[in-house]
C-alpha cells in the first residue's frame, strides 16, 4: 500500500516510521559526478529516488560552502567523506580536514584504504586513527576507517590486521 511505496521512496513519510536516514557513497557514481551532468542535477536526482544524503569522494576543486550549498539547495545531508591518505589523519592536515568537514556542514570523515606489509606498521595506523578519533572529537566529527576484505585475511602470528588495529586504537 502507501506506506510500503514511502518505505522505498526513503519514507518521507508523516508516520514516523524511525528508520535511520540513508546516505549515497558518491563514488558508486564516480562515472558521472562531476563528469556527465553538473553536481546541482547528481543532487537533485539522488534526492528524488529517496537518499537522505550523501557521502563525498573527493571534492572537484568545490569549496566548503560550495558543498554545503549544494547540499542546501538539494535537500540532503552531507553525512560524510572519505578522504584518502593516512597523513590526512594526523596534525594540520587532518585539522584542515575536520575544518573543511565542519565547514561545508559534512558529518564523518572516513579514510578509505589502507594496507601495510607488518604488523608493526597496522599497529601504528591504528594508533594513529585513535588519535585522530579522538582529536575530532573538538569538532563533533566522528573518524572511521573504511575497511576492506585484506583487513581480515592478512594475519600476523595468527592476529588479521583488523585486530591489530583496533587492538592499538584509542576507545
Amino acid at each position: 500500500g502507501l506506506s510500503s511505496a514511502f518505505a522505498v521512496a526513503g519514507c518521507r513519510c508523516p508516520f514516523s516510521c524511525g528508520r535511520h536516514p540513508i546516505a549515497l557513497q558518491l563514488w558508486s557514481i564516480n562515472k558521472i559526478m562531476w563528469k556527465t551532468m553538473s553536481p546541482e542535477e547528481v543532487f537533485d536526482k539522488i534526492r528524488e529516488i529517496g537518499f537522505d544524503g550523501v557521502e563525498f569522494a573527493g571534492y572537484n576543486g568545490k569549496s566548503a560552502k560550495e558543498i554545503r550549498k549544494l547540499l542546501k539547495d538539494a535537500g540532503l545531508r552531507g553525512m560524510g567523506a572519505h578522504v584518502g591518505g593516512n597523513a590526512n589523519y594526523t596534525g594540520d592536515k587532518l585539522k584542515a580536514n575536520l575544518d573543511f568537514c565542519a565547514e561545508a556542514g559534512l558529518e564523518s570523515l572516513t579514510n578509505p584504504w589502507a594496507k601495510f606489509e607488518t604488523a608493526d606498521a597496522w599497529k601504528k595506523f591504528g594508533e594513529d586513527m585513535g588519535k585522530a578519533a579522538e582529536t575530532a572529537q573538538a569538532w563533533n566529527i566522528p573518524v572511521s576507517f573504511h575497511n576492506h576484505f585484506h583487513e581480515f585475511t592478512m594475519k600476523y602470528d595468527g592476529v588479521c590486521a583488523w585486530d591489530l588495529i583496533f587492538q592499538n586504537s584509542s576507545p
